[in-house]
């Protein structure tokens, strides 16, 4: 009988980006947009978050209940809740974005970019 063994390798090429799970995995939103590898998806459970959030890779920012139980408030008011600059391959869905002068989600240089299921108040600039 003849026995042959196959190191299986893990190609980065055909990985598959984990979800990272707020706050399950990560206590803030930013902290899990940061940690998360491109392609990635960055999952937030119901809640009211304080903080603004900047994406600088492609990933998938969404929530896990929708905007009427995801709020995200700008802990700076005069910067967008959500800012995606120089970038390609996003989508943010499913958050209430609020307390942001500038703007909900804030979109420059970017490509083809989902925003979906989103609701910003209390700005001039909704996107």
């Amino acid at each position: 009988m003849l026995f042959v063994f196959l190191p299986l390798t893990a190609s980065r090429a055909g990985a598959v980006a984990a979800d990272i799970r707020v706050p399950g995995d990560v206590k803030t939103i930013q902290e899990a947009v940061t940690a998360a590898p491109a392609g990635a998806a960055v999952i937030v459970e119901p809640g009211e978050y304080k903080e603004n959030i900047t994406l600088k890779r492609p990933l998938t920012l969404k929530s896990s209940s929708g905007p009427e139980l995801t709020v995200i408030t700008a802990a700076t008011q005069t910067e967008p809740v959500v800012r995606a600059e120089d970038i390609s391959n996003f989508t943010i869905s499913g958050f209430t974005l609020k307390g942001s002068d500038a703007a909900g989600i804030l979109v420059r240089n970017a490509s083809s970019g989902v925003i979906e299921f989103n609701r910003a108040t209390g700005s001039e600039n909704v996107i």
